[in-house]
C-alpha cells in the first residue's frame, strides 16, 4: 500500500512540473510575440523622411538641391526604393517628367555620369558637331572616344587661288565614332591567321567632335568648300601650343623651296596670275536704265462723206482701229443700219 502512495504523488510532483514548465514557455513566448507586435505597431506609426519633387521636372533633367524637397510620410506606405535625403539624388538625370510633390524613387533617376546619351557627355559650353570620315582622313579608323586630334584643312586652287593647306583648330576632344560612344578596346576584330595581327573588321564614316558654337561655324564652312583630315595626339601630349590659335599656312611654294624646283600646276596657276594681274580691269557695265518712250496715239480720222462718181450716190468713208492698224470702209450716207456700219469688222 506504501508502494501505491508513493507512485501517486511522483505522478502529482512530475504533473506539477510539467505544468510549470508549460505556463512559464507560454508566457515567455507569448510575451516575446507581443513585444514584437508592439514593436512593429510602432514603427509603422512613425513618420519617415522621403525625397520629393519641389516643382515640375522634365525629363533629362540633371537634379539639383533646389528642385527637391524632404516630406514626412508614415513607414507603412512608403514605396521601395525612395531616397531619404536629397543629396542621394543630387546629381542624377531624370528618365521621365516628374510633377510637383511626386516621391522620387530610383526607378526614375539614371547616374549622371552615365554616358550612354551624347547630350550628357558634352563638356559645359560645348556643342557636337559630326564631319565625315574615311580611312585616310581618320587615321586608320583608329581614332577612338576620347582621343584628342588637330584638323587640319586642305583647299585647292579654285577656292584659295593655290593649293594650301593649314591647322583650323587644335586638341579637339572626339565624343563619339558614328553612334558609338564608348571606347571598346575589343571592338568588331578579326584575327589574321597567317599574320597574326588583329585589324578591325567595321570602319566608321562619321566622327563626332565637342565644339564651341564659333568653331562649329568654321568646321562646317571648312568642310563645305575643302577637305578635312584628322591628327591624332599623343595622350601624354604637350600642352604647349594647345592654345595656339594662329594657321600654319602652307602652299605649293613652301614645298618648292624644299624640293627646289617648281611644279606644273603652279606654273599655270602663276600664268594665270600674272595674266590677271597684267589685264586691265574691265570696266564696269552700265547700269540699265528703262527708258519709256511715249507715242501719241494715233489719229481717229472723223468720217467724211464722199459721191461715187459711177453711180452718183453719196457714202460716207468710215476708219476702223483695231490694236495699231487702221482700216477704211465705205458705208452709204443713208444707211443707218448697226448691220452697215459693222460691215467689214
Amino acid at each position: 500500500m506504501f508502494a501505491d502512495k508513493k507512485i501517486i504523488i511522483i505522478s502529482l510532483i512530475l504533473g506539477l512540473a510539467a505544468a510549470l514548465c508549460f505556463y512559464l514557455y507560454s508566457g515567455g513566448y507569448l510575451t516575446k510575440k507581443q513585444k514584437q507586435i508592439n514593436k512593429a505597431e510602432v514603427a509603422q506609426s512613425q513618420n519617415i523622411k522621403c525625397v520629393v519633387a519641389a516643382k515640375d521636372i522634365s525629363s533629362r533633367t540633371v537634379l539639383t538641391k533646389d528642385m527637391l524637397t524632404t516630406i514626412d510620410i508614415p513607414a507603412n506606405i512608403i514605396p521601395a526604393k525612395t531616397f531619404t535625403g536629397t543629396s542621394a539624388a543630387e546629381g542624377k538625370v531624370t528618365r521621365d517628367r516628374i510633377f510637383k510633390g511626386q516621391i522620387i524613387i530610383e526607378d526614375n533617376l539614371k547616374d549622371g555620369k552615365d554616358n550612354s546619351e551624347l547630350a550628357f557627355k558634352l563638356p559645359s559650353g560645348k556643342r557636337a558637331i559630326t564631319i565625315g570620315a574615311t580611312v585616310t582622313s581618320a587615321v586608320g579608323n583608329m581614332l577612338k572616344p576620347g582621343d584628342l586630334v588637330d584638323l587640319i584643312v586642305y583647299l585647292n586652287s579654285n577656292v584659295a587661288g593655290e593649293d594650301s593647306s593649314f591647322t583650323l583648330l587644335r586638341k579637339m576632344l572626339i565624343l563619339a565614332t558614328d553612334t558609338s560612344l564608348e571606347n571598346n578596346e575589343q571592338g568588331n576584330k578579326t584575327v589574321e591567321k597567317m599574320t597574326g595581327t588583329v585589324q578591325s573588321s567595321h570602319g566608321y564614316q562619321s566622327i563626332t567632335i565637342a565644339a564651341t558654337p564659333d568653331e562649329c561655324v568654321k568646321i562646317n564652312l571648312a568642310e563645305s568648300i575643302g577637305t578635312l583630315k584628322l591628327v591624332l595626339h599623343s595622350p601624354n601630349y604637350d600642352t604647349s601650343d594647345a592654345d595656339k590659335t594662329t594657321a600654319e599656312i602652307v602652299t605649293i611654294r613652301d614645298l618648292e623651296k624644299i624640293v627646289g624646283f617648281k611644279f606644273k600646276t603652279n606654273e599655270k596657276q602663276s600664268q594665270q596670275v600674272a595674266q590677271q594681274a597684267a589685264s586691265p580691269a574691265p570696266a564696269p557695265a552700265p547700269a540699265y536704265q528703262a527708258q519709256i518712250v511715249a507715242q501719241p496715239a494715233p489719229a481717229v480720222q472723223k468720217p467724211t462723206n464722199k459721191q461715187s462718181p459711177q453711180t452718183g450716190n453719196t457714202f460716207r468713208t468710215v476708219y476702223i482701229m483695231r490694236g495699231s492698224k487702221i482700216s477704211e470702209m465705205n458705208v452709204a450716207a443713208n444707211d443707218k443700219s448697226e448691220v452697215a456700219m459693222k460691215r467689214g469688222e
